[in-house]
Formats: structure tokens, C-alpha cells, sequence
């Protein structure tokens, strides 16, 4: 295999933006070679790559891979919806928010006072037009004032922060939403022109 090859199915890894996990897709893909394809030297790393992860999924061991570094520098960087929404959490409890019981109705409602702010923004035309990218790489203080400055208030800033209410609030439910959304979408897929409604 390219390398072509192997870096597009790290990507597909890392990004997962399918309905169905790539990893099970590919761990269906080997035990399908496998019993097609008996007594060659495919079948024979087929089978051990999927005795590796049955074994490692019933033993929970920890110390089941053969680069654990540099499995673990490629995930680095990546953050899935889950991983975001526990760190919006973790953020919001150093912040003082959750110092009381929450309710659900408020947060509800926060969320949708974000999305009734973000309405505001499109009304009065209020978008990020300059580029962001480069506020990253600024030190905290400048970030902040370059933030207030280019972002603050925007429709985007309003959007950004009604989908960090709701993910505070999947992570205090302890709500699984990547796969809600995947299981979502595929219902959506199977649905009636516009879900048998008017609009």
C-alpha cells in the first residue's frame, strides 16, 4: 500500500464524520478477507490484526499497542464532538458555574437566549469578516484583545456559543452526542420528503 493510501485511512480514522464508525468499517473489512481468502498470507495478518483487538477489548489492557507514542501524538490534536464537550465542562466548573445543582429548563433556556443573540447579530449585520487563524497564535492578553476586538458579539461568536452551551450541557448529562447525532442522521436519511411536514 502508498503511502497515499495509509495516510488517507489515518485521516478517515481521525476525522470519523460517517454514520458508522471507519474502525468497525475496517474490522468488518478484515474478518470479510479473512473467510474469503483462507490459507494465504492476507488472511494470516487479517486474523491476527482481529485476535489483537478482540483479545485487547476483553483483557482492557492497556499495553496493547506497538507505538504507543506515536498513536498517541497523532490523536493529539484531533478533538471529536465528546472530547470538546468534556472540555467545555471542565471549563464552565473552574468558572463557577456549577457550584449549585443545575436545572435543566435554565440551561435550556441559556442555550436558547444564545441562539435568540446570534438572531440579533443577523440583524444588525454584525458576521467575522477578518481572518481568525492567526489569533492562535497569540499570547493570552493579545488573543483577548485581538478576540473583543474582530469576533466578540458576531453571529458566529452567538453560534459558536449556543453549541457550547449544548455541549456543557451533553457533558453534564453525560450524553454520548457524536453517536446521537450519527444514530440522527441516518434516521433523517430514511424519513419522508421533509419528514412528512409542511416546512
Amino acid at each position: 500500500m502508498k503511502n497515499i493510501s495509509k495516510n488517507i485511512i489515518i485521516d478517515e480514522l481521525l476525522e470519523n464524520s460517517h454514520i458508522e464508525k471507519v474502525e468497525d468499517v475496517i474490522f468488518w473489512a478484515l474478518q470479510a478477507y479473512y473467510l474469503n481468502n483462507k490459507h494465504t498470507i492476507g488472511s494470516a495478518i487479517s486474523f491476527s490484526i482481529i485476535n489483537r483487538i478482540l483479545e485487547s477489548e476483553k483483557t482492557k489492557e492497556e499495553n496493547y499497542l506497538q507505538n504507543p507514542e506515536l498513536i498517541k501524538s497523532l490523536y493529539k490534536e484531533t478533538k471529536n464532538l465528546n472530547s470538546l464537550s468534556k472540555e467545555i465542562h471542565s471549563t464552565n466548573i473552574n468558572n463557577g458555574f456549577y457550584e449549585y445543582e443545575k436545572n435543566i429548563g435554565e440551561m435550556l433556556c441559556l442555550i436558547h437566549s444564545e441562539v435568540s443573540e446570534a438572531l440579533e447579530s443577523d440583524r444588525k449585520n454584525i458576521y467575522t469578516t477578518q481572518p481568525t487563524k492567526q489569533l492562535h497564535t497569540l499570547n493570552d492578553s493579545e488573543f483577548k484583545s485581538e478576540f473583543t476586538s474582530i469576533v466578540k458579539d458576531s453571529f458566529e461568536d452567538e453560534i459558536a456559543d449556543s453549541i457550547i452551551r449544548l455541549l456543557d450541557l451533553c457533558a453534564y448529562k453525560n450524553i454520548d452526542i457524536e453517536e446521537h447525532i450519527k444514530l440522527k442522521i441516518r434516521y433523517n436519511s430514511l424519513r419522508e420528503y421533509k419528514h412528512g411536514k409542511k416546512y
